[in-house]
């Protein structure tokens, strides 16, 4: 994340389609190709400030993983709910661009993001919860079955 919004402060610093230009001939990618030119208008029409927010933008976001890195290494129990608000917080997006234009992988990405933030939670809940911890170790669980 830092590495993209370093690059997109340096695009600042230079004239964009130059520089797309030059990364296509190092790639050797076809400019005649019907995605690459899709992609190429799109990039060619991004303007300055849409540059600089989007590099203050995956600043924020690299603080916050970083932030939420140390928490979870640090095994902090604000870090496992900032982990759970974080990737919860991409499903309205997920549902934007579901309903924006339907697919079945899109569809599956939604469905994958709610199992993880349903895991994460039932986790944490489990992990912090008193009777469900004295239950757990209780009834520990085994390995095989021994016979007498």
């Amino acid at each position: 994340m830092l590495a993209v919004g370093l690059g997109a402060l340096e695009l600042l610093r230079h004239d964009v389609s130059d520089v797309i230009t030059h990364w296509l001939e190092i790639v050797r990618v076809d400019p005649g190709n019907r995605l690459v030119t899709a992609l190429l208008s799109r990039i060619f029409s991004v303007t300055p400030g849409q540059l600089k927010a989007a590099s203050v933008g995956t600043f924020v976001y690299a603080a916050l993983y970083l932030i939420e890195g140390i928490g979870l290494l640090r095994r902090r129990r604000w870090a496992e709910y900032l982990t759970i608000v974080t990737t919860a917080g991409l499903i309205p997006f997920e549902v934007y661009e579901l309903a924006k234009h339907f697919t079945p992988v899109k569809i599956i990405a939604l469905l994958v993001n709610i199992g993880i933030v349903v895991y994460l939670v039932l986790r944490v809940r489990r992990e912090h919860h008193p009777r469900m911890k004295t239950a757990s170790a209780r009834y520990p669980a085994r390995k095989g079955i021994a016979l007498q």
